[in-house]
């Protein structure tokens, strides 16, 4: 989630964006809660840690995937093999997985109720200060992230005031920029002057 008044990938008012790290090797658990969302789903992204460019799309939930009792309340099995109990939801990863973004749409952000949830780790897994090639690694990670960030945003204003063509994605696509398989993207920039106003039409 971006502080507030910092905007960042494309974050709007009425989206709430969560991300934790995982591993391929290891198995977690999703519980929440259903609020008064339009949109919940959960994205799992594969391939190079901190690429815009390089990862791909890896398992994927949205609500109408995730089972809910009474109270909206539910549970997703994260891991490479299938859970036990057939009727949980499962979100299935790859060996080469390494993030889970989690995504919220509010009609009105301000008084709706919110939705809840977090992960957990469901296997042991010892804790070790991390060594000097790790700490380098990770610091290419990051590095190549600030990269990718940057060379996608901001768009130059090239084509002012026009908004671009809907784009969709497949699965077999590069997940560009961390993006939600079953959501639909189109974007564009804007230069306004002193008493003049922005005017967004569409059908």
């Amino acid at each position: 989630k971006d502080p507030p008044g910092e905007m960042r990938l494309g974050e709007h008012p009425d989206v709430e964006y969560r991300w934790a790290a995982i591993r391929g090797d290891r198995e977690y658990r999703i519980t929440g809660r259903r609020g008064d969302e339009a949109y919940l789903s959960f994205t799992a992204h594969a391939g190079v840690r901190g690429s815009g460019f390089q990862q791909r799309f890896d398992g994927h939930l949205n609500h109408h995937d995730i089972p809910t009792d009474d109270h909206g309340r539910f549970e997703i099995h994260v891991s490479a093999r299938p859970p036990g109990d057939a009727t949980t939801a499962w979100l299935r990863i790859s060996p080469d997985v390494n993030e889970i973004y989690a995504r919220a749409y509010y009609v009105d952000r301000a008084n709706d109720h919110h939705a809840t949830y977090e992960i957990r780790a469901l296997d042991e897994h010892p804790t070790s200060r991390p060594g000097g090639e790790e700490v380098a690694e990770r610091l290419r990670q990051m590095a190549m992230a600030v990269r990718d960030v940057t060379a996608a945003m901001p768009q130059p204003l090239t084509d002012a005031n026009t908004m671009g063509e809907v784009w969709t994605l497949d699965a077999q696509s590069p997940s560009r920029m961390w993006t939600a398989i079953d959501n639909v993207y189109a974007r564009g920039v804007f230069r306004i002057e002193d008493q003049q106003a922005l005017i967004l039409e569409g059908t």
